[in-house]
């Protein structure tokens, strides 16, 4: 009887684990299936190859909406990724790349309910246009760079494309959110007439370096590489990492063509080769040697300012680096821009405040409804030109942390704001008045495991939610942190906070990060924003952007190094990433100041 209870236990484990698998193989193909449907209600869709004027050929889906009718003109909205245009996933073992019937396809348009723009772009009566960039998807060529300057000149063949085809109103508006974003936001660059709007999501294209790949002046291998190593899976059609495949045309049944794209995509350079190595914003990468500058707006601000396109930021506080980018730009291009700033991290797929947010992802406030409504209110007035209360939107809105509330501006930095100083005293305290002894200093010995986590607004960028960012006191143990009295009444603080560090260290370069914190009446240390700067990054320059003259600017380029002298004393000023935050009465301000992140591997 032992015997026999011994071989039915697992046999009774294996048959539930077979079921449980059978359940969720059959899950996932009905959220499919109905998603495909609700796809075929809203969208009649195509796809074919475009021949580029070097010959290479781009992939495109055309979606067209269900309604349309033979001689209707409609705006269109283009959208340029590395992620695949259109996927399909294997319904058998070992599948066939040539055999159609061993594939299944998978949804065309994003479901995701953060970012409903496909669906209602469709809804009201928007082509949309899906491209695979060269070097990956369907389409030939190669890249030697994140963001080559032959994708960027692409777009002026596909719009002149687009612009000819019978269904084209001769209006066309770009969209996308991180990469995508960059290939929206360097289009405005081609100066194409047909293209009158663009909306930058959750974007760093304004200043890569500064912004995204190399924040601070340091690259993060840790997401750079991860990132880096998902494009080769796409790329190169590894669907066992990249859980998906890519779809040929649809005049490529036997998807000859597709193997010869992939086939070409084994000459790209990766991401990670590429930036790894880059400590200064004009060092050269790869083959093409381009700087990062070069897929950078701030580089190309006559062009953008003469092609008079229309821009909408849609970003989030929490959004890695970019969200500077999206103030700055604004600040510098005279183009008509407007931002709306949601409390989110990257995509704002989660809502990411530290004072609402603890250890469970939370949906986005507002949802992806009301955020992407916005952009089709912002699309229907420059690209079907509609009478909407666009004009009347103020140039930023914003959300407050700490009030968890929407706050608005007609200018950026806020009129009327005004400057208070905090400095370090003794006891490692904050106070609002200048220290009587100035010669007094605090030593500290970097701690190498400080850490922000895997769930910071740096690692929301490939897709993690931002968590655990609410109760940092411990973490805090391992830092040099400066704390205030209570607040005897609210402080709300906004824009770009300003730290300067007198220093002296035993090394001629390091990390020095800077962290905002709210501290409660428990205690608790609520992180609110940060910001750094490698050391040898610290002449501080004018700043060149009208407005901004207040802001430390460090040019990061290798002419402007400047290292430390180890042991003399110098000074470290930089300016935070942009937040906006109320602070609450009887709470304490605190800067903690660190010397490494280890999950970004800034310094070692």
């Amino acid at each position: 009887m032992n015997f026999s209870m011994k071989i039915i236990k697992p046999l009774i484990s294996y048959s539930l684990l077979a079921l449980s698998v059978f359940t969720t193989q059959v899950s996932i193909a009905k959220d499919v299936a109905e998603k495909l449907a609700k796809e075929q209600a809203i969208s009649s869709s195509s796809s074919l190859y475009l021949t580029m004027r070097d010959g290479v050929k781009i992939a495109i889906d055309v979606h067209l909406p269900r309604n349309y009718q033979k001689g209707d003109k409609l705006p269109v909205l283009l959208y340029q990724t590395i992620y695949q245009r259109s996927s399909r996933v294997p319904a058998v073992k070992n599948p066939d790349i040539a055999k159609p019937s061993d594939w299944l396809a998978t949804p065309k348009l994003d479901h995701k309910e953060s970012s409903p723009i496909e669906f209602l772009a469709l809804k009201n009566g928007y082509v949309v246009i899906k491209t695979d960039v060269r070097g990956t998807g369907a389409s030939f060529g190669h890249r030697n760079s994140p963001l080559p300057l032959e994708e960027i000149q692409d777009t002026y063949d596909i719009l002149d494309w687009i612009t000819a085809q019978p269904w084209s109103n001769g209006n066309v508006g770009a969209y996308g959110i991180s990469y995508t974003g960059m290939t929206a936001g360097m289009a405005a660059t081609i100066q194409h007439p047909a293209l009158k709007a663009i909306v930058l999501g959750w974007s760093a294209i304004y200043d890569e370096y500064k912004n995204a790949m190399q924040p601070y002046g340091f690259v993060q291998p840790g997401v750079a590489c991860q990132w880096s190593d998902y494009l080769v899976a796409l790329w190169s059609n590894d669907y066992q990492s990249a859980k998906k495949a890519i779809m040929p045309v649809d005049s490529d049944e036997n998807a000859y063509l597709l193997k010869q794209a992939i086939k070409e995509h084994q000459r790209n350079e990766t991401v990670c080769d590429l930036l790894t190595p880059l400590v200064y914003s004009d060092d050269k990468m790869g083959k093409e040697q381009l700087s990062v500058q070069k897929f950078s707006q701030r580089d190309y601000k006559k062009a953008i300012e003469a092609s008079n396109v229309a821009m909408l930021s849609l970003a989030s506080w929490y959004d890695t680096g970019a969200v500077d980018a999206h103030f700055v730009r604004m600040r510098d291009f005279s183009n008509e821009q407007k931002i709306f700033l949601t409390g989110g991290q990257h995509g704002a797929r989660s809502h990411a405040s530290p004072y609402t947010v603890s250890d469970k992802v939370l949906p986005p406030i507002p949802s992806g409804d009301v955020t992407w409504g916005k952009a089709i209110t912002f699309f229907d007035y420059y690209l079907k030109g509609v009478k909407n209360d666009y004009p009347s939107w103020p140039k930023v809105t914003y959300w407050n942390l700490g009030e968890e509330a929407f706050k608005t501006s007609g200018a950026w930095p806020l009129e009327n704001a005004k400057n208070i100083r905090f400095y370090f005293d003794k006891q490692q305290t904050l106070v609002k008045s200048r220290p009587s002894t100035m010669q007094q200093a605090d030593s500290y010995k970097v701690d190498f495991s400080a850490t922000t986590g895997r769930n910071s607004r740096w690692w929301t960028g490939i897709g993690y939610p931002m968590l655990n960012l609410n109760a940092r006191q411990e973490e805090d143990k391992k830092l040099l942190t400066y704390t205030s009295e209570p607040l005897t009444k609210d402080m709300q603080i906004t824009g770009w906070p300003i730290v300067s560090l007198t220093v002296s260290s035993t090394h001629s370069d390091g990390a020095f990060i800077a962290y905002l914190e709210d501290i409660d009446e428990q205690g608790n240390s609520i992180y609110v924003n940060e910001g750094g700067l490698r050391a040898i990054h610290r002449k501080v320059k004018a700043n060149p952007v009208t407005g901004l003259e207040h802001l430390p600017y460090h040019s990061f380029k290798k002419a402007d190094a400047q290292p430390l002298v180890p042991n003399k004393v110098s000074e470290i000023k930089f300016e935070m990433i942009p937040t906006s935050v109320k602070i609450a009465k009887g709470h304490r301000i605190r800067i903690a100041i660190a010397g490494a992140d280890k999950d970004l591997s800034w310094w070692r």
